[in-house]
């Protein structure tokens, strides 16, 4: 299923999207949480992350621990 990309998630985070709230009839909200909901794990919207100022650099390929204090989102990223 979805060829195991999902096989071992642990959460989902998303940042702001830079073309606009609305993809066709969804909001992005709608679109996103209902797939991610069948996986039954935390989901962080409008991070500040992606292509929307201010945006925090990830690493791709690092282990990240992720801690979320209310509306404060820390990342700690490993290199393995």
């Amino acid at each position: 299923e979805k060829a195991g990309w999902f096989k071992y998630v642990k959460g989902f985070m998303f940042g702001r999207p830079a073309n606009g709230d609305f993809v066709w009839t969804l909001d992005r909200y709608q679109a996103v949480l209902k797939v991610a909901s069948e996986y039954n794990v935390p989901v962080i919207m409008d991070m500040d992350i992606g292509h929307m100022s201010p945006m925090m650099p990830l690493v791709v390929g690092s282990m990240a621990k992720v801690e979320l204090n209310g509306n404060s989102v820390s990342i700690a990223m490993e290199y393995k």
